[in-house]
């Protein structure tokens, strides 16, 4: 379970937006441009660069939080969508 103390943890040691369920922009974030794929995170942690992107692994690691990679690209819509099908 990700608790406030891990969420304080991870807005503390990323530089991007750590965003939870309650945020206002967590719906339009989480969707992809397929529908059917209706994915619903306990937070997303939105990554400059490699640095965060390490950071939120060993915070996800430390607390035994499931991870999932979504690399974003712009489908021809101009939607995001994961390039892992997931």
């Amino acid at each position: 379970m990700i608790t406030a103390r891990i969420i304080e943890e991870f807005d503390r040691h990323l530089p991007g937006r750590v965003l939870r369920p309650s945020h206002a922009d967590f719906d339009q974030v989480r969707r992809v441009y397929n529908g059917m794929i209706d994915r619903k995170p306990a937070l997303i942690a939105q990554c400059h660069g490699t640095r965060d992107v390490v950071a939120a692994v060993r915070l996800a690691r430390t607390h035994d939080i499931p991870i999932r990679s979504a690399e974003a690209a712009i489908t021809s819509p101009g939607r995001l969508s994961s390039k892992t099908g997931s």
